[in-house]
């Protein structure tokens, strides 16, 4: 959790830079222990996932770090206190920590799972792997379907001919629908933004999760290349890297703060933005931006995509390389 000390330290910075400070009331919450507990008690703000009809609060929970802490009760105490202020996106998948994270999610949310939406993914790429592991799946998560089911991390077009081939994994997908193992279906990709906006165009999924963040509009950009075709086809959009795996906050006193990170994705026109968090504290804090949110003014937003464009060439964005 940022103390008064680092948000004092984050918001000079940033009035040297010229961008704005955290919103006033997550300002206001890290100075008064009672006003930030009024807000992180508080409702989180919900949006339709495109045309699935699922109603999802605006941050979920991305449950990568939860497969890697050592202990496994502190990853299932994030998971349970976020639930319990609200959030009812869980995104995990199979292949974060071999098939820890799904776990520990499976045990966290043992006896809420009515409450909640879960999404998972498979790289497979053929029917019967991508079958195989979506069963695997289910075991580890404690279920008997999914709430979204996404064909993971499409990288180029041989993949998505290899998906949507005769007996590939789509095929696979479509039959686990029809079983009631799946309900929705959709795909991830942070490579390519042409070749996800093509996907987006021409294939019947229902959603896409993409990277989106402040420094993502300057270089291979998924705002500008693929977000537009996901709008236009009424997709539920999922966002992900809010901060870049954490390299985007690495150095406070240069770049964004958490805060401005969070709600420059929410000010973007997503259904929900999943945030990874190895802490309660990372988890409250995420969460306090998020039921805080008001979008940036054309000002604000101009002045905070100015102060990211020089991490462009320190290679943040590993994953777009």
């Amino acid at each position: 959790m940022e103390t008064r000390r680092e948000f004092l330290r984050i918001s000079a910075a940033a009035a040297a830079g010229g961008a704005a400070a955290l919103l006033a009331p997550a300002a206001a919450a890290l100075d008064d222990p009672a006003e930030r507990k009024r807000i992180l008690e508080g409702p989180l703000p919900v949006r339709g996932l495109g045309g699935t009809g699922i109603q999802t609060g605006i941050l979920g929970l991305g449950c990568f770090y939860l497969g890697n802490l050592r202990e496994e009760s502190a990853a299932v105490s994030i998971a349970a206190r976020a639930f319990d202020l609200g959030v009812n996106w869980f995104d995990t998948a199979p292949s974060y920590n071999r098939g820890v994270s799904e776990e520990r999610v499976g045990k966290a949310l043992k006896g809420r799972r009515d409450r909640v939406h879960v999404a998972t993914k498979s790289t497979c790429r053929d029917g019967a792997s991508a079958r195989r592991e979506l069963e695997e799946s289910l075991k580890r998560l404690r279920t008997d379907h999914v709430d979204l089911f996404q064909l993971h991390a499409v990288r180029t077009a041989k993949d998505v001919d290899a998906i949507f081939a005769e007996g590939g994994a789509w095929a696979a997908v479509q039959e686990a629908r029809k079983a009631g193992k799946v309900l929705h279906a959709g795909f991830t990709g942070h490579f390519d933004p042409a070749l996800m906006a093509a996907v987006c165009r021409e294939r019947p999924v229902e959603t896409i999760l993409m990277p989106l963040n402040c420094l993502d509009p300057h270089e291979k950009s998924f705002e500008k290349g693929t977000l537009p075709a996901a709008r236009e086809k009424g997709l539920g959009i999922v966002a992900m890297k809010l901060f870049a795996s954490g390299r985007l906050v690495d150095d406070a006193a240069l770049s964004p703060s958490a805060g401005d990170c969070v709600r420059y994705v929410l000010g973007l026109p997503v259904s929900v933005a999943i945030a990874g968090c190895s802490s309660i504290e990372e988890l409250e804090r995420d969460l306090l931006a998020a039921k805080a949110f008001t979008p940036f003014t054309d000002a604000e937003r101009a002045a905070l995509l100015a102060r990211t464009r020089p991490f462009v060439e320190k290679q943040i964005e590993w994953y777009k390389k």
